[in-house]
């Protein structure tokens, strides 16, 4: 495992896998990162406190105009 700053930000990397952690909370530009021009064949799921999850499901509907029925969520108390 080794630790590195990329952007300003943390980042663990593990030997074994070439998968980046980045020590912060997720973003709505994270998802759309991961999205890219897939957006349109997307299907989100959201899984989340009730605020978090109402952003997420807001800005993927109403900022990156994804289609509602392909933005799944569950809001846990």
């Amino acid at each position: 495992m080794g630790r590195e700053e990329e952007g300003g930000e943390e980042v663990v990397r593990y030997r074994d896998v070439d998968i980046p952690v980045r020590r912060r909370r997720i973003t709505l530009g994270d998802i759309k990162a991961v999205l890219g021009d897939d957006i349109d064949d997307a299907v989100v799921y959201i899984c989340g406190v009730p605020t978090m999850t109402d952003d997420f499901v807001g800005g993927l509907v109403g900022e990156l105009g994804m289609d509602p029925g392909r933005v799944l969520f569950e809001k846990w108390w």
